[in-house]
């Protein structure tokens, strides 16, 4: 396994691949676990900061929603007043403008008494009717400003208390002072209208004091956004009543942080937890941030622990590994040793094998018994050399006495003429037939070597055949070839029809007294060309023919090429020859019917001839 590291150079020896491999190792397994324990801690951080920061959100939800009830609570002695309720109801008697002037000073005075007394965090209040009119007092030494520069002056009036942060003062001053202003509907004691409402402007001083006792650590940090993104409140007062976009705020995904109510996020160039709750009452947003190394101090000591414990895992490896490598790296080196001297031909070399279950002895031992069977190899290999050579020099020898024992075919060709010449002579044509047909049939046998022919010659030839047969038995005997015209082109492996006929003229037409009839036909399947002989005699015994289909089985499961050797030319030379050309499923099949006869079917593939080609073209 070691040889398979690609990225090692291959001069590197066992050793330092067994280093560099555990280091590698090592230093993998080292950093997955910081991963994952650093992905834990993050988790458990994330999840420890959404606790907090919604926990805070409700703890300021409260706060807030206490601190408003107080202040209505308060307001309800004032607002019950009768005075103040026909000035807002508009049911004071005609007065003089002097007696009107009394009136609103009267009603300022209760005004004035009530941020005294109750709300002095409290700057600024407003009595305000629905026609506009409104009475006012401030704890700061300023005039009123024109009333359309307060931001609520546009609110409809409903039955509902709410709450407006407002971002510029609504006073005449050097400075603006962020305040938020809590509007409190007024109803008549009478039958319950709504008749006016309450503004009471409350300085931020009373909600930084709620967020003074933050939970998020020392960096950590609360603001509160409305629903556009503009900054309600925040630590940094100039950020107050300015869009999130106009801050340094602005790298935040308020959005993802939304949907998600907590998400770890790049700011300033820290990791940051930023947390989203949403505050019922006002429908603020409470964004609570806080670093991650604060909030998982954790990771930190995790990357410590990771470090430390890599430096001593490579230092541990730089030491144990090259002392134990040397226990295994030894026995190659012998091995190697005994490999030199059975290369220089040394074959008696051979490892000391001690006892164990230890690979490199299980090699050693192997090794052993691969040089002794290789030596036994060898002298066997000799051996059958020379018997090999023996061997050939009897087949030369062989073939030489077969050559001069050979009939030469032209002597036979000429021999024959004779007899045909002699025969014509003599007006015997029954003797010039067979003789004409007896040089075809051995002219054909004898004149190409080449295994494939058409099945035009190959009929050709079996017809001479035939006509031999038909001279031997005049009447009895009959034959038919039924092959359509188109086959005729196509390709046939040599000296396959006529063996087959011949078997059957043998078995079924001999026995018989030479009557007989023979059946040639051939038809197309599934683009394979069937070549059938069919004859009407007594069939092939049940024995016979299981021994002939063993035989073709045989055949089918095992080199043909040894049943080429036969010098018969019968079916399983024929199955044999046609196998070997085009493989299986072709070959030969037989099928017998005691009393009745026997089909014998060669199937090969059907190529079409030239002229055939032409035609479909």
């Amino acid at each position: 396994m070691l040889g398979r590291i690609r990225f090692l150079p291959r001069h590197f020896t066992i050793r330092s691949k067994m280093i560099i491999a555990f280091i590698a190792v090592s230093l993998i397994s080292v950093l997955m676990m910081s991963i994952i324990s650093k992905n834990v801690y993050t988790d458990n951080a994330v999840q420890d900061f959404k606790r907090i920061s919604d926990s805070a959100a409700r703890q300021l939800h409260d706060q807030l929603n206490d601190y408003f009830l107080q202040i209505k609570y308060t307001t309800e002695g004032f607002i019950g007043d009768r005075l103040v309720q026909n000035w807002l109801n508009g049911s004071l008697p005609p007065m003089s403008a002097k007696m009107e002037k009394a009136v609103e000073e009267k009603i300022e005075e209760e005004l004035t008494f009530y941020l005294l007394s109750s709300c002095r965090e409290c700057f600024g209040i407003f009595l305000v009717t629905p026609d506009q009119r409104m009475i006012s007092y401030t704890h700061l030494p300023v005039k009123l400003a024109n009333t359309e520069q307060n931001h609520w002056i546009k609110e409809p009036f409903t039955d509902s208390t709410k709450v407006l942060a407002m971002h510029e003062s609504h006073l005449l001053s050097n400075r603006d002072i962020p305040v938020l202003s809590l509007l409190l509907p007024v109803f008549s004691i009478e039958n319950g209208a709504l008749i006016g409402r309450i503004v009471i402007d409350i300085h931020f001083d009373e909600i930084a004091h709620m967020f003074s006792n933050s939970i998020l650590g020392p960096a950590g940090t609360q603001f509160v956004v409305d629903a556009d993104h503009t900054i309600v409140y925040h630590p940094r007062q100039e950020w107050i009543g300015r869009h999130i976009a106009e801050t340094e705020l602005a790298a935040l995904d308020m959005d993802a942080a939304i949907d998600q109510q907590s998400l770890l996020q790049q700011w300033k160039g820290n990791q940051m937890l930023v947390g989203v709750s949403k505050m019922k009452q006002t429908g603020w947003k409470l964004v609570s941030m806080a670093p991650l190394s604060e909030m998982a101090p954790g990771i930190e000591a995790a990357n410590q622990a990771t470090l430390y414990v890599t430096l001593f895992v490579i230092m541990l490896i730089l030491i144990v590994v090259p002392i134990m490598s040397n226990r295994f790296v030894r026995p190659i080196h012998r091995l190697v040793r005994v490999l030199g001297k059975v290369e220089k031909g040394d074959m008696q070399a051979r490892v000391t094998v001690q006892r164990g279950r230890d690979e490199m002895q299980i090699l050693n031992y192997r090794f052993n018994r691969m040089l002794d069977q290789l030596d036994h190899l060898v002298h066997t290999v000799s051996e059958m050399k020379v018997k090999e050579v023996e061997q050939l020099l009897r087949q030369k020898e062989a073939q030489i006495q077969s050559l001069q024992h050979q009939i030469n075919p032209h002597f036979l060709y000429n021999t024959l003429d004779i007899i045909k010449s002699i025969a014509y002579l003599g007006k015997n044509e029954i003797v010039v037939d067979m003789t004409h047909h007896l040089a075809d049939f051995y002219r054909y046998t004898s004149k190409s070597k080449q295994m494939e022919v058409l099945l035009r010659d190959e009929l050709n030839h079996l017809k001479t055949y035939l006509a031999i047969i038909h001279t031997r038995f005049p009447t009895g005997f009959h034959s038919e070839i039924i092959v359509n015209e188109r086959y005729l082109n196509g390709y046939a492996v040599k000296l396959t029809l006529q063996p087959i006929v011949e078997n059957a003229v043998k078995y079924a037409v001999e026995p018989a007294g030479g009557i007989g009839t023979i059946r040639i036909n051939a038809y197309e399947v599934q683009n394979d060309l069937v070549l059938e002989i069919s004859d009407n005699g007594k069939g092939i015994p049940a024995d016979k023919l299981k021994e002939l289909e063993q035989k073709l089985d045989e055949m089918n499961q095992h080199r043909s090429g040894q049943y080429i050797q036969d010098r018969s030319l019968g079916i399983a030379n024929v199955h044999a020859r046609i196998r070997l050309k085009f493989g299986p499923p072709y070959g030969v099949q037989i099928a017998s019917f005691p009393d009745r006869g026997t089909v014998v079917s060669l199937r090969i593939p059907y190529t079409k001839g030239q002229d055939e080609t032409e035609k479909d073209a």
